[in-house]
């Protein structure tokens, strides 16, 4: 066999063992759904998952149109985590997209603070369980 088949070989084995033993994910998850507010898909913000026990890792996603998606990797190990979405104000004295830290403007959330800053949003999630979470605010 040349080097470059013992290379392809020995990495197909590689694969062939982290898929059947779990590595491939490393014991992290997907995380996905949809944001509505009022009714309406949240046209873009930031969705954060974070650990409640301080032992995992937190992760995020941007919000698109309502839409969320926090693929593996990187993923989120199971447990249960605290959610903040961020929907930051639009409007005269916003910040603009292409503005940086502390060039000014009103960035105030537009959402209440029991979904960001104090938010009562949770979500568990377990190994074999769905990952697609919908939150539906008021």
């Amino acid at each position: 066999m040349t080097t470059g088949k013992l290379t392809l070989c020995s990495g197909l084995l590689l694969l062939a063992v982290c898929l059947v033993s779990g590595c491939s994910g490393n014991n992290r998850f997907r995380a996905y759904g949809k944001v509505i507010y009022q009714g309406v898909p949240v046209k873009s913000g930031i969705i954060s998952f974070i650990p409640e026990d301080g032992q995992a890792s937190a992760g995020g996603s941007p919000i698109n149109e309502g839409m969320y998606d926090i693929p593996v990797p990187p993923g989120l190990p199971a447990g249960t985590y605290k959610v903040s979405i961020s929907v930051p104000k639009v409007g005269k004295g916003a910040v603009k997209e292409m503005d940086g830290p502390g060039t000014g403007g009103d960035t105030g959330e537009s959402l209440p603070a029991k979904y960001n800053a104090n938010t009562e949003l949770r979500a568990t999630i377990k190994p074999g369980a769905s990952t697609e979470f919908n939150f539906d605010l008021k």
